[in-house]
């Protein structure tokens, strides 16, 4: 295709490679014409980097001649012409390359494989800036630069104007402002050492060792309040900062937050206007950032942050409060000893009434955490909303009995949560308690419409308990059987461990029975050689 002079060897002169080449183009003068590159280049209206291209891959040919100063390449008009004539077939050629391609990697894997390696050594490695530009219109300059940083592998979540529209000067401000750019922000802000939607997943989660920890620090949480935390920020948080596109934990602040309330609060419209889901209370709101509060503390302690925006968001006023119902303390005696439906909901009903446990404390319940204090039964409360919620609670006889023939008939274990419903079942579990508040509601003479005009629910029995408590003059020990925080002087009358202390604990247990069978039971608690008596008569 072309010829290859051989270099002149060494004391040659530079004459003789002049002549060669002279001597070359008057032979080839008398029937064509020899081109030199830039002229090929012109006859065929391609760039010289494009006719090189050509030569490399065979489709013109030329003569190469060595020289001192490099290769001289000479094109003949007549090569070209036949060239053109019998067709250029460019894409044959790379068909042609990718077929040799092919054969060589089936045929030579391992030596391709040891090639790529030694090509390794020889590829340049990118040194990352650390910075990256962009432009922002401007009105005095029609558009400047602006510079985001790149710290530990990630972006800074802010940028800042280097003043000038010239992009090597604003390189120059980006390399030689760094340092002091974000020595200033990080003092501010603190550095980010954790990803945000990482965090806000495994926060919440199962066996999270962020709990963990908030549990060692003295913030108990029970597995029902974790699930509905987990839920929230999940299901509704994480979408939020996903539609505002936020991607860092300092884009958070309160000015956000503040829109977010607003988010919530409004409903939700389509194009018709139709309200397509209804606003969130105000005081949903408020638990909703409170789960969120919770994980910027733990920022605050781990050194990530140095401001919680949640501490300075005013808290949403609740104006539309409706309160909750309670049942008048004559109503109830009774209500238990009729025929009801559910088994479920008969004995729901009678625990909160009778114990004032709260719905994620009645479904913690088994046979285990009963025991024995004086010939009285009480029941060990491990978990609950509040770390004040963690207590034991005396049981009353025929409650007790109740729950041991429910957890038999549906044959739970010793160590089995006896009203827990399944994971499938979570969803139903509100109806479940609004269906047994209806069924009680039913046996004392109340429609649906009196117990929604009334504001009665289940948590209703609750008040009642209370109500009834106070009326009857219980005293301050009401408070530690509800789960509310109380003093340390009631501790010490009650629970000190001395023979006094648990001499005025089983007084208070005794009155405590004593005004669940006047206003529940339905009878008057006798004193147990009373009990005997009646015994021994019906023996007779």
């Amino acid at each position: 295709m072309y010829q290859i002079f051989p270099l002149p060897q060494k004391g040659v002169k530079l004459r003789i490679i002049k002549d060669i080449i002279l001597n070359t183009e008057k032979q080839c003068m008398n029937n064509n014409t020899f081109l030199n590159l830039s002229q090929t280049a012109s006859l065929l209206k391609i760039n010289e980097n494009a006719t090189i291209a050509l030569v490399n891959l065979g489709v013109i040919p030329c003569t190469k001649i060595p020289t001192t100063t490099g290769v001289h390449l000479l094109f003949n008009t007549f090569d070209i012409f036949k060239s053109l004539e019998n067709g250029l077939m460019l894409t044959n050629n790379n068909t042609s390359i990718e077929q040799y391609r092919k054969k060589i990697e089936k045929k030579f894997p391992n030596e391709l494989s040891e090639l790529q390696e030694f090509n390794k050594k020889f590829i340049a490695k990118r040194v990352p800036k650390g910075y990256s530009l962009s432009k922002v219109k401007s009105k005095k300059l029609g558009f400047t630069y602006y510079v985001r940083y790149i710290y530990e592998g990630r972006v800074v979540p802010s940028r800042w104007s280097t003043h000038t529209n010239d992009l090597f000067a604003a390189q120059k401000f980006a390399v030689e402002n760094r340092e002091r750019i974000l020595d200033v922000y990080f003092k501010k802000y603190g550095r980010q050492t954790v990803g945000l939607y990482r965090l806000l997943k495994n926060y919440y989660a199962p066996g999270s060792r962020y709990i963990e920890i908030d549990r060692k620090r003295g913030r108990m949480l029970s597995e029902d309040s974790r699930n509905t935390y987990h839920s929230n920020i999940i299901n509704t948080f994480i979408p939020y900062l996903r539609k505002e596109k936020i991607k860092n934990i300092y884009e958070i602040d309160t000015p956000f937050l503040a829109k977010y309330q607003n988010y919530l609060l409004l409903d939700l419209k389509n194009k018709k206007g139709e309200v397509i889901k209804k606003g969130i209370t105000a005081q949903t709101i408020n638990h909703y950032l409170g789960y969120v509060s919770t994980i910027f503390e733990h920022l605050i302690i781990t050194g990530d942050i140095k401001i919680n925006p949640c501490a300075s968001l005013p808290v949403l006023k609740i104006t539309d409060v409706k309160v909750t119902g309670c049942y008048k303390t004559n109503m109830l005696k009774g209500a238990w000893n009729k025929k009801w439906k559910n088994d479920l909901h008969y004995m729901l009903t009678l625990i909160i009434t009778t114990t004032n446990m709260r719905n994620c404390e009645i479904e913690q319940i088994r046979l285990c955490d009963f025991y024995k204090m004086d010939n009285y039964i009480m029941l060990k409360i491990p978990s609950s909303k509040t770390k004040n919620g963690i207590r034991e609670l005396p049981i009353h006889e025929k409650l007790y009995n109740k729950i041991i023939v429910y957890a038999k008939k549906y044959k739970k274990g010793f160590n089995d949560y006896i009203f827990r419903k399944s994971s499938k079942a979570k969803k139903n579990r509100a109806s479940i308690y609004k269906d047994a508040c209806a069924e009680l509601g039913k046996h004392i003479g109340y429609t649906e419409g009196q117990l929604k005009e009334e504001n009665i629910r289940f948590y209703s029995s609750r008040h009642f308990w209370k109500t009834v408590m106070g009326e009857n003059e219980l005293g301050d020990i009401e408070e530690y059987f509800m789960g509310h925080k109380t003093s340390s002087n009631m501790e010490k009358n009650y629970f000190h461990k001395d023979r006094i202390a648990r001499k005025k604990l089983i007084i208070k247990i005794k009155k405590l029975f004593a005004i669940l069978d006047k206003h529940i039971f339905g009878q008057t608690r006798q004193s147990g050689t009373a009990r005997k008596k009646r015994t021994v008569k019906k023996a007779a």
